[in-house]
């Protein structure tokens, strides 16, 4: 059963980031990026708490003595090592001061650096993946200021010591020093209080999104996702064939449409659901058609529908794929290659995928499917990526003919046999 998914507020402020124990997430600004000497910029460290206890992080500044051309360079912050106690699930921004001397050159070969250093809780359980999610639908900062930060240009760099770390200039003029040094400061960018007025919003659309789902039928739903899924697979490199994303979108038909009888608590745990939800209660132009719906909400179905196929393929055949932390984690991977942050391997298109797809045949079909014809089509896929794929991919096509043949008994059993038969 799937946990909350917590937006991803680093989506909203930085195309990249650092991992930390997968547990925490930071990222490195500096603002301004040239500065006169005795006057600060300010090292800017997101860090993004990943799972649900307070974490305590330390921080060290490194500050280079030399600059590129081996000039002396005389720099100062107030506190060069601190520690931020993180609470559950926040995100949050650590000012960082640093001052050029008047006895420093002038360079554009200063850089800021830092270190990050966490230890895991005893106990805690994940609330973002490491590869990225939703974008929130509130933040403690005015959108004007996120997109200030934005334009900050974060970093997940590392210099050779293996810290986080960014440059900044110095030019000649001088400057007499401030009366008021600053001082580092952390400043909260989303907490779980803003998630707790998100989940309430959603759970009072709940019913309102439980109504609307329950209004598109399979047959609508089918070719929509099956447009989507073709789509969104050649656009992470790895195009489908008909077969395949036939497969895949009986999946998806599934866990959009098996679980809408009431409002069971599976379905409320469901990404795609919450995503419904948040659609309808910030963005409802998104529901206005199946195919609007179908894209804003393509990753959570995929999540779900991987998640649900493990169970499902596990049911049918005897095959042990791991346990759940190892299954959420490939399904956070298929997710992360689906929307562009990691490459995208064919074995996020058949485990579980095209395999629960199979195992669906039976019973989830499209408007004038002919069941025989997908097999046909589902094997000629099968034999092309034979051909293609190494020998250690063998073990995953000999599963997926025992699906097969399981698909072609349940036909028969049904009495549909192929049309050439009868």
């Amino acid at each position: 059963m799937n946990a909350p998914s917590l937006p991803d507020i680093f989506t909203v402020l930085t195309d990249e980031r650092a991992t930390v124990g997968g547990i925490v997430q930071a990222a490195l600004g500096v603002f301004p990026t040239v500065t006169i000497l005795g006057r600060p910029v300010e090292g800017l460290l997101l860090l993004q708490n990943l799972v649900d206890q307070a974490l305590t992080v330390h921080v060290t500044v490194h500050l280079p003595e030399q600059d590129l051309h081996g000039a002396r360079l005389h720099l100062s912050t107030p506190r060069p090592r601190l520690t931020v106690v993180l609470p559950p699930a926040e995100v949050g921004l650590l000012h960082l001061p640093v001052t050029p001397q008047p006895d420093s050159p002038t360079s554009d070969g200063y850089r800021f650096g830092v270190e990050i250093d966490v230890l895991p809780p005893a106990r805690y359980e994940s609330l973002r993946p490491l590869y990225g999610g939703e974008k929130p639908s509130l933040l403690a900062i005015s959108p004007f200021r996120a997109e200030v930060l934005r334009g900050i240009g974060f970093t997940a760099r590392t210099d050779a010591r293996g810290h986080l770390s960014v440059p900044f200039g110095v030019l000649t003029t001088s400057a007499s020093p401030l009366q008021d040094a600053p001082e580092p400061r952390y400043e909260p960018l989303w907490t779980i209080r803003d998630f707790k007025q998100e989940l309430a919003r959603t759970k009072e659309i709940a019913g309102e999104a439980l109504t609307y789902i329950r209004n598109l039928s399979p047959e609508q739903l089918f070719p929509v996702l099956l447009v989507h899924t073709r789509q969104a697979f050649g656009h992470a490199g790895m195009p489908l064939h008909l077969g395949e994303a036939m497969a895949i979108t009986r999946v998806l038909v599934h866990v959009m449409t098996s679980y809408t009888e009431q409002q069971t608590r599976i379905l409320a745990h469901m990404r795609w659901f919450q995503q419904l939800c948040w659609l309808m209660a910030h963005q409802p132009d998104a529901t206005k058609t199946p195919d609007r719906l179908v894209q804003a909400l393509y990753p959570n179905a995929v999540h779900d529908a991987a998640l649900a196929g493990f169970r499902l393929v596990a049911a049918r055949i005897q095959v042990n794929f791991g346990g759940g932390a190892e299954q959420h984690d490939y399904v956070q991977q298929l997710i992360a290659g689906l929307t562009g942050r990691l490459p995208l391997g064919l074995e996020h298109v058949y485990v579980p995928l095209v395999m629960a797809g199979t195992a669906l045949l039976t019973t989830i079909q499209g408007s004038g499917e002919n069941p025989w014809t997908s097999l046909e089509l589902l094997e000629e896929a099968r034999d092309g990526r034979i051909r293609l794929a190494d020998t250690g991919f063998n073990e995953v096509f000999d599963l997926l003919n025992q699906l097969i043949a399981q698909a072609e008994a349940d036909l028969y059993a049904q009495r549909l046999p192929p049309a050439s038969s009868g």
